[in-house]
């Protein structure tokens, strides 16, 4: 498959979400993060940390004005410096967000 026959369907939607995420399969305590863009296929996470690239992240997205979250695997694909002391990191969600999750991501 090529890189362009991989890119995003759906235009990204520029934000600034409170996020949480940890490796996949590990059970330590979550970190800290914001999501930077969104589409129902994926998101870019500002980090405090480096990752590295095919890394798989359990991520919860915080629900504006709510307790709730949406939760979703994330599969790193693109890592690059963030300013001087940050990480932007980002790829494809292991499935894609519903509609009403999308929204409710506003």
């Amino acid at each position: 498959m090529s890189e362009d026959s991989e890119r995003r369907t759906a235009a990204r939607r520029e934000c600034m979400l409170s996020a949480s995420y940890r490796q996949a399969g590990d059970e330590g305590v979550y970190l800290v993060a914001l999501v930077q863009d969104l589409t129902p296929q994926g998101a870019s996470l500002i980090l405090s940390r480096a990752v590295e690239r095919d890394t798989r992240l359990q991520v919860k997205v915080q629900v504006p004005q709510s307790e709730r979250a949406v939760r979703r695997e994330l599969h790193i694909t693109h890592v690059c410096p963030y300013g001087d002391a940050a990480w932007i990191a980002g790829g494809p969600f292991d499935r894609q967000l519903e509609p009403a999750e999308y929204d409710s991501l506003q």
